[in-house]
């Protein structure tokens, strides 16, 4: 009997045992009834999903943008200082040679203003779309840069008549066509910056200027500046061509081949066509997708766009949307457009670098030689 009470007792304690789980998941909807919100997940919203995706892409843009931003700022910077150094340690400076001297010198402060200038944006612009809060400090921003990359386009497409300036020097009448050509650059972009783009503008109107109207202005004055120099270039090779051949004892014409100064104009030729290449490709896109659709959804990014960021001459996507108060958190405005505002002008500033470095090469012929008067030394 005592065995038998004790197999008894083992027996309840087991079934408590096994009981007692039972009892606590009976319990456990009542927690749940009682902390709801402590215990289930919260559930977004479209709208909070949508702002989270809006998020995650303009900190990916953004960090592309840097990333790419900082490899040409650098490599710019690098060529930059030594254009500027071969320029100032020539002990004779013509004309020509003071006036790109500051021309780089201006366009080098302003590139490192517009590279300090984005990366504050891009860490400002990822702010008030997380918040969703209006602020009129990105407008400075805005207008700030607007103003930087306008001054940067003008002074790269001065470089670039700064060039067939001096290539055609010695001809009064074509270097003031060139004079000219300048000015009529600037008046757009300045009125652009002031009052066709100032509050209360269109803003079709603006995106029109911005994105078309100094476009194709700077697209013509390239393509004139290049055809310029390659109708010197050809000039250069013909006279050469008639001046400095020889034969030899079968009475066969042997031409010589090309001298520095011949490089150095084919170097001007085929760079300004580069650009005027990119120019071109950038301008067909921003029509392409004009054409298409106003705006741009953010999902409705593709490569040949992201390309158009990137080299955008203007530093600029389609359409910022800037107003007077705020600013709409959409991914135009945002980093994508980081890399074109950045790295546009480094693709026109490398031609520009790599004639003044050329003509360095080609100047050590004598003071008012047919070479140096060519290239608008003397």
């Amino acid at each position: 009997m005592l065995l038998l009470n004790l197999l008894r007792g083992f027996d309840g304690s087991v079934h408590g045992c096994f009981r007692q789980p039972q009892s606590r998941a009976r319990s456990k909807p009542q927690l749940d009834s009682l902390f709801p919100s402590a215990i289930a997940p919260p559930v977004m919203t479209p709208d909070e999903s949508n702002t989270l995706l809006q998020v995650g892409y303009f900190v990916w843009y953004t960090i592309l943008g840097q990333i790419i931003g900082c490899i040409f700022f650098g490599a710019y910077i690098g060529i930059s200082v030594i254009a500027i150094h071969v320029l100032v340690s020539k002990v004779h400076r013509s004309r020509p040679y003071q006036i790109a001297l500051f021309m780089q010198l201006c366009l080098l402060v302003n590139t490192i203003g517009i590279f300090l200038a984005y990366s504050s944006e891009g860490i400002l612009q990822a702010i008030v779309i997380s918040s969703r809060h209006e602020s009129t400090t990105i407008n400075l921003f805005n207008n700030m840069i607007a103003w930087l990359m306008s001054l940067n386009l003008f002074i790269g497409d001065t470089l670039v008549i700064w060039r067939a300036w001096a290539i055609w020097h010695g001809h009064k009448w074509i270097q003031h066509i060139w004079i000219i050509l300048a000015v009529c650059n600037a008046v757009p972009m300045f009125l652009a910056l002031t009052i066709w783009g100032g509050p209360g503008s269109d803003e079709n109107l603006r995106a029109v200027l911005k994105n078309s109207c100094n476009v194709l202005i700077s697209l013509a004055i390239n393509i004139l500046a290049t055809a310029a120099i390659a109708y010197k270039a050809q000039m250069v090779v013909i006279s050469r061509s008639k001046t400095q051949r020889s034969t030899n004892m079968f009475e066969k014409v042997h031409h010589h081949g090309r001298t520095q100064v011949q490089k150095t104009l084919w170097v001007m030729v085929e760079s300004g066509a580069i650009f005027c290449v990119l120019q071109c490709s950038y301008f067909a896109m921003f029509v392409t997708a004009s054409v298409n659709r106003s705006r741009i959804p953010l999902e409705g990014h593709t490569p040949f766009e992201t390309y158009s960021i990137i080299i955008g001459p203007n530093g600029y996507h389609w359409d910022v949307p800037i107003t007077d108060n705020s600013v709409s958190p959409s991914i135009e405005s945002g980093g994508a457009s980081g890399a074109g505002k950045t790295t546009s002008r480094m693709l026109g500033v490398f031609p520009s670098v790599a004639a003044l470095l050329g003509l360095d090469d080609a100047y050590p012929y004598p003071k008012g030689s047919n070479c140096e008067i060519v290239l608008g030394l003397g």
